[in-house]
């Protein structure tokens, strides 16, 4: 019984290699990367929040934030709508989606789309590149283009570093501003805040000039808790979600 089966083991592997060696290409691409093989490159993710919107204390939207590094880049992308009504009438619509790309923290790429509006909505694109001179080319919607620094970074909200670039990129509009000439940027140390979370110890940072904003970033994580800036004399504070 056991010499019989032998030979029909064989049988069966042999057939399943034949079967094996005649599926499509791509198809085994695909087993392959499904069994997590060496070498395959997998996003670790760094950061995935949502944060309330609030317009003078009245909470008016949400704001997605997710943060992944793939290799030796980090990629960020943030998307927001808050909705501005009086009553059951709308009165306007923000909405802002954006996406970074850094490489050993300096700016490679970013995409803002910024578009205003309920009614007639207006929409802007800002977008950045880096040269191959490390520069940043940063262009507002087409209309100005601007030369900076590879050290620049984005105002967005999400990245410390930024609190310590010489050059900040401003989101909305689309314009560098240098520090401090422009925009003067304070530490103001460790604060223990409250959040839907429980009370955070967090490192507050504030921005005056071209910017006006105060953040919280999380001590130990480093991870945006609170925004809170001035828009057409409104306070805007953006709070991180359980």
């Amino acid at each position: 019984m056991a010499t019989n089966s032998l030979p029909n083991c064989r049988t069966m592997n042999a057939t399943r290699l034949y079967r094996l060696s005649h599926l499509p290409l791509a198809l085994l691409l695909v087993l392959l990367l499904s069994l997590g093989l060496p070498g395959t490159l997998q996003a670790e993710v760094l950061d995935d929040a949502t944060y309330r919107i609030f317009l003078n204390g009245f909470p008016v939207g949400e704001h997605h934030l997710r943060v992944e590094r793939q290799g030796d880049r980090v990629i960020a992308h943030q998307k927001g709508e808050a909705t501005i009504s009086l009553g059951p009438i709308v009165i306007t619509r923000v909405k802002q989606e954006t996406e970074e790309i850094l490489e050993d923290g300096k700016l490679v790429e970013l995409n803002i789309t910024n578009t205003n509006g309920y009614y007639n909505e207006k929409v802007r694109h800002i977008t950045a590149r880096r040269g191959e001179n490390g520069k940043i080319k940063l262009n507002d919607d087409g209309d100005r283009d601007h030369v900076l620094p590879a050290s620049a970074l984005p105002a967005t909200g999400w990245n410390p570093d930024a609190m310590q670039a010489p050059v900040l990129i401003r989101p909305h509009k689309g314009r560098p501003s240098d520090v401090p000439s422009d925009i003067e940027i304070t530490y103001h140390g460790e604060e223990r805040i409250d959040t839907p979370s429980g009370r955070v110890m967090t490192e507050s940072w504030e921005m005056e000039g071209d910017l006006d904003a105060r953040l919280w970033y999380e001590k130990e994580t480093q991870h945006l808790m609170r925004l809170v800036f001035r828009y057409k004399g409104n306070r805007v504070e953006y709070e991180r979600q359980p």
